[in-house]
């Protein structure tokens, strides 16, 4: 029982944040609509860029007519997308992109998280400018799409813990610098630095460099004969863990 169960988990998980579950009707997606995009985001995630309807339809147990009916729902009102790429040898393929769903459930779950509600429209657009910023500069530095718990935890930064975009910036640039593409990673370095009362890029520089150079002093006494690393690395998820968990 328990290696079959193993590897039904191993095939991956779908995780979506519950306000989602609240707001889809809202925003005019049916039943069929949601489950139908669940499925275009787990078979994408498979490796199956571009299912066809029979797929589709032998997973929901509807008819093909029915989902080619609902998929032209989606891309016609925007929630899906159909990207054009070429091969190596020029040939055309075809594939889903299902970014605008979750841009358009994120924007729509923020809207109505209680911190956001009692903001200006200005303070409004100009937070969810700051987050979809942050979100695009993360996906470049990843070389991955955010997760919706990633882009919730983003939105916190941003909406709750009020941290300012450089400080930000500051902490992603110092999670490259010890390898980690992790957002959670970029999160425990904020939460210790906001620990530290450190509240701007070129305080949270001065700080790392300090601790560098310890590290360098340690490692330089602990083994005389042997060459330091030019840039020690600070686990801060580990000293994160150790010190208490989140950032607010």
């Amino acid at each position: 029982m328990w290696p079959s169960l193993s590897r039904l988990f191993e095939r991956g998980i779908l995780t979506l944040p519950t306000a989602f579950l609240a707001r889809y009707k809202a925003l005019g997606l049916s039943d069929d609509d949601f489950v139908l995009l669940l499925h275009l985001v787990a078979l994408v995630r498979e490796g199956i860029d571009f299912p066809t309807p029979k797929i589709l339809a032998e997973r929901m147990k509807l008819g093909e007519t029915a989902i080619g009916e609902r998929l032209k729902f989606l891309l016609d009102s925007g929630w899906i997308r159909i990207d054009v790429h070429f091969d190596g040898e020029g040939r055309v393929t075809e594939a889903f992109d299902v970014t605008p769903f979750f841009e358009r459930m994120t924007q729509d779950m923020l809207h109505h998280s209680p911190d956001f509600k009692g903001r200006s429209p200005a303070q409004k657009t100009t937070a969810d400018s700051a987050v979809l910023e942050l979100a695009a500069r993360l996906e470049t530095a990843f070389g991955r799409p955010l997760s919706p718990l990633d882009l919730e935890i983003v939105s916190h930064w941003i909406k709750n813990d009020r941290l300012s975009t450089p400080l930000i910036e500051a902490a992603i640039e110092e999670a490259l610098v010890v390898g980690k593409n992790s957002v959670r990673y970029v999160d425990r370095i904020l939460f210790h630095w906001v620990q530290q009362g450190i509240a701007t890029p070129e305080a949270a520089k001065q700080y790392t460099l300090r601790f560098r150079e310890k590290q360098f002093a340690a490692l330089d006494a602990k083994q005389p004969p042997e060459p330091a690393p030019r840039y020690p690395q600070f686990n801060w998820l580990a000293y994160a863990d150790d010190s208490g968990e989140g950032s607010g």
